[in-house]
Order: C-alpha cells, then sequence, then structure tokens
C-alpha cells in the first residue's frame, strides 16, 4: 500500500495544474470572450477562442474525478501516517464526501443525499479546524486553515437551506467570503520567513494586471468573480487583489521550499467556487485543507519519494529533521 501514499504527491502536481489551466482558459477567458468575441470578429480568432475554451472544458471535466481519486489518497495517507482516533474520524468523513460526490456524478440526487453531502462535509470541515487546531504549531497556518473552514461551513449552512439567528441566506454567504478573505490574509504572515523572490515578482505581475482590469473592461469584473470563483466581490476590491498576491507568493514560495503539499492545499481552496454549484468545488477546498494539515503537522514530503522522506517542520516550515511515524 506504500504505492499510494506515494502517489498523493504526483496526483496532487497534476491537479493543481489541470485546476490552474481550467480556471484560466474556462473559467476566466471564456467567461471574458463575451466582451470581445462579436459577429464582426475574425473567424481565426472566433475558432482559436473556440478551441481555447474547449480545451479548458476538457481540463475541467478531467479535473473532477482527479479530484475525488486525490480525496480518497490524501485521505488513506492522512490515516494511515498515525492510526489514531481523530484522523479515523477525519479520514472516514473525507472518504464519505468522496463516496457521496461521486454517486452524484453518476446521476444519482434527491433532497436525502444531498443533506448527507452537506452533514457529512461539516463533519469533515470541523474535524480537519479541530486538528489543526490541536496539532499545527504555526499560528498564520492554523487561523488559515480554521477560517477556511469556517468559510466553508457558512457556505454549507447556505446552501442547504439552515439559517442562523438574525442572519438570512445572503448574509450567511457573505460572512462565508469574508472568513475566506481573512484566512488568506492570514496567510501574509506565514509567507514572510519563506519569500521567494520569483514567487514575489510572479505574484506582483499578477496581481497588477487583476488589478489593471478595473481601468479597462471594469464592467467584466464582478461577473468573471462571479462565474469563476463564486464572489460576490462585498468586500473593496483591493482585497481581492491582496488576496491573489498573497496566495500566488505563498504558493510559490512554498513549493520553492519544497513545501509542496501545503502550496498545493492553499492553490487548491483558493481555486473553488464559493456557491458550490458543482460537487467538484467543494471536494477541491476539502481536499486542498486535508493536504495542509498532512504537510503542515507531519513536514515536508518529497515529490520524488512521495510521502516516505518527511522532516518535521518547524513553526515556519522549515525541516529540520527526520522523524518516523509517530
Amino acid at each position: 500500500m506504500k504505492s499510494l501514499e506515494r502517489a498523493t504527491p504526483f496526483v496532487a502536481v497534476v491537479l493543481v495544474a489541470a485546476v490552474a489551466t481550467e480556471v484560466m482558459l474556462f473559467r476566466i477567458f471564456a467567461r471574458g470572450g463575451v466582451y470581445f468575441i462579436h459577429q464582426d470578429t475574425p473567424v481565426i480568432v472566433q475558432n482559436g477562442y473556440t478551441s481555447v475554451v474547449f480545451a479548458g472544458n476538457v481540463l475541467f471535466n478531467y479535473a473532477a474525478p482527479v479530484t475525488l481519486l486525490l480525496v480518497v489518497l490524501a485521505a488513506y495517507s492522512f490515516v494511515t501516517y498515525s492510526l489514531s482516533p481523530v484522523r479515523t474520524v477525519i479520514g472516514a468523513a473525507v472518504i464519505a464526501v468522496a463516496s457521496v460526490s461521486g454517486l452524484m456524478v453518476l446521476g444519482y440526487s434527491g433532497e436525502a443525499l444531498s443533506n448527507t453531502y452537506w452533514a457529512v462535509s461539516s463533519i469533515a470541515v470541523i474535524g480537519i479546524a479541530v486538528f489543526a487546531v490541536r496539532e499545527i504549531e504555526s499560528w498564520p497556518m492554523r487561523l488559515f486553515t480554521v477560517a477556511a473552514g469556517a468559510s466553508y461551513l457558512a457556505v454549507y449552512a447556505f446552501k442547504s437551506g439552515q439559517g442562523l439567528p438574525g442572519m438570512d441566506g445572503v448574509a450567511i454567504f457573505t460572512a462565508g467570503e469574508w472568513l475566506g478573505l481573512i484566512g488568506f490574509l492570514v496567510l501574509a504572515f506565514a509567507l514572510r520567513p519563506i519569500a521567494d523572490r520569483r514567487a514575489l515578482i510572479a505574484a506582483t505581475v499578477f496581481a497588477l494586471v487583476a488589478g489593471g482590469m478595473v481601468f479597462g473592461r471594469g464592467d467584466s469584473v464582478p461577473l468573471i468573480a462571479t462565474w469563476a470563483f463564486g464572489l460576490s466581490l462585498s468586500a473593496p476590491y483591493w482585497l481581492y487583489i491582496g488576496v491573489l498576491w498573497i496566495v500566488i507568493a505563498f504558493s510559490g514560495s512554498a513549493f520553492a521550499r519544497g513545501q509542496y503539499l501545503t502550496a498545493i492545499g492553499v492553490l487548491l481552496i483558493f481555486f473553488g467556487h464559493r456557491s458550490i454549484p458543482l460537487t467538484y468545488f467543494n471536494d477541491l477546498a476539502i481536499c486542498g485543507l486535508l493536504l495542509i494539515v498532512s504537510e503542515t503537522v507531519a513536514g515536508p514530503v518529497s515529490v520524488r519519494s512521495g510521502w516516505l522522506h518527511r522532516h518535521r517542520a518547524s513553526a515556519d516550515g522549515l525541516p529540520l529533521q527526520p522523524v518516523s511515524k509517530a
């Protein structure tokens, strides 16, 4: 069964590459294309646009089953790394999420199945958040995990129609979006000790491009944000640009430091769709949370050797010494 553990980082890299590409080609470019593709557009440009959108759609449909595969692999590796009751419960809940999601992909539906999906998703997220509070030493990573988990619990409440005293569905959804923003902003404190110059430059370029959109076709920004990420843009726009910069800078820096699963986990959560129109987006978020707590607690893994060579991580994520499973 060691082969399953070794497969986890490889599948994670493949998945995040596919998701990042489908986000750019399908979720963003396809929707943004309505602003520059029209009846008078040259045929060669229209055909090129259609081909790019088709490629993005293919990757979109490819990423969904790969996400389910990675969820199962990550849950298995999380449980077998250290057999404990807490890990077992979390792993079982995550496997249940993947199982119900798989049934929905196969065409099964119904209120009972939907309620089951939100219930097991809630158990998985709460379990991961509790595990993070107990086990993660780095306070920024601990707070990020808890805030990101809480943001999705708010979305679950919104999707399942469960209100809170004094808060309607829209307020709950907005609160979830703000919790997610807070979590990503806190990552700036985890970025400081691992900052990589190339990652900072790439983050700055992407942030400037995204920020510059409001000076070009500003009317396209809300549409793309809603279509691609399910964002309501209820917070000031510069906060979202700041989050974009932090996510790219942190993920790139973590990847450069060998913290592959942490970097991928943050990206998977970021690439999720806040309104969860498909189980695929929720599976991305849960998978991302599980990858983060797995590596942050156990230490970085080698993509070449899988989960076999781990190193205990200090509070800033730097590997210190080899450890055996505990």
